[in-house]
């Protein structure tokens, strides 16, 4: 009785495991221009994340350095102010890192033929 119950159930899980639906490749298109939208949008956003910390950066930086340069010598321990606007400014540069990666996929996904190799894929 065993046997027969687990050979019933290996016999269930072989079919339902090989019983996976195939996709039309229409649909796989589809799916491929949502997510290249997707991607499009998020590098968008991104990249405006990152102008706007870069120049929130520059100000704070350029404002620590003016009001550094007016204070008497015994008050010169405003630092901080530029030191973040720095900071900032150079944290920015990640941001516009991930937006030109997440444009690139979306290039690749959003594309009607597959990419043809360049010359540094080939060498490679």
């Amino acid at each position: 009785m065993k046997n027969i119950f687990f050979l019933l159930v290996c016999f269930i899980l072989s079919h339902s495991l090989s019983a996976q639906e195939e996709i039309n490749p229409q649909i796989g298109k589809k799916i491929d221009q949502e997510v290249g939208r997707a991607y499009l949008q998020r590098s968008d956003r991104e990249k405006t994340a990152a102008w706007v910390l870069f120049g929130s950066g520059m100000l704070i930086s350029i404002a620590g350095f003016l009001v550094r340069a007016r204070m008497p010598a015994k008050r010169r321990n405003i630092a901080f102010s530029f030191c973040l606007g720095t900071g900032l400014s150079l944290g920015s540069v990640l941001l516009f890192i991930s937006g030109i990666h997440n444009r690139q996929k979306a290039g690749e996904l959003m594309q009607s033929e597959p990419p043809k190799p360049s010359l540094v894929q080939i060498a490679k």
